[in-house]
């Protein structure tokens, strides 16, 4: 294991538990149905409302693990030096590492519908190390949970991050 990458171990495993919430913002019909049109998905399960029936569509169960931008787009300054946008992840401290997806579990709650208002949480459940023969790589254990602005808990998503 080479020095900094027991640095970063050492420094990411001091935010274990901590929580970051945020305010997601309103669940729009527009959204919902550009997420359709991008996915191939259909936008609104049998039996459930339909873009003319009057009621409100239910997104489809991935919408919200799936949308990393909740705002219409940060101003050049508030962008990263790559471009891209700062996540609730870079909350943690792995500047100099990549980070790639190692896989999900998601347990959904309940029906996320348009004019709902969402908000997130974000923490590191736990933080591990392992040496392979390439070298050693960190494994990030995630939770996020998101919530309607009644309390009512919608998703809630276990995901393993890996940085190299």
């Amino acid at each position: 294991m080479t020095a900094s990458m027991a640095e970063v171990y050492e420094n990411t495993r001091k935010l274990v538990g901590v929580v970051h919430p945020r305010v997601l913002g309103r669940i729009e019909r527009r959204d919902l149905e550009r997420f359709c049109a991008a996915t191939g998905a259909s936008i609104a399960s049998p039996g459930r409302a339909g873009p003319d029936s009057g009621r409100p569509l239910v997104a489809h169960p991935l919408y919200l693990t799936a949308v990393l931008g909740w705002r219409p787009g940060p101003a050049n300054e508030e962008l990263r030096p790559d471009g891209t946008e700062v996540l609730d992840i870079d909350a943690i401290p792995l500047s100099g590492l990549r980070l790639m997806g190692g896989g999900q579990d998601l347990e959904l709650h309940a029906d996320v519908t348009e004019g709902m208002t969402v908000r997130s949480e974000f923490s590191l459940e736990d933080v591990e190390i392992k040496e392979g023969r390439s070298g050693s790589l960190l494994l990030l254990h995630v939770l996020r949970q998101y919530w309607d602005d009644q309390g009512t808990l919608l998703v809630t998503c276990r995901e393993t991050l890996m940085a190299r």
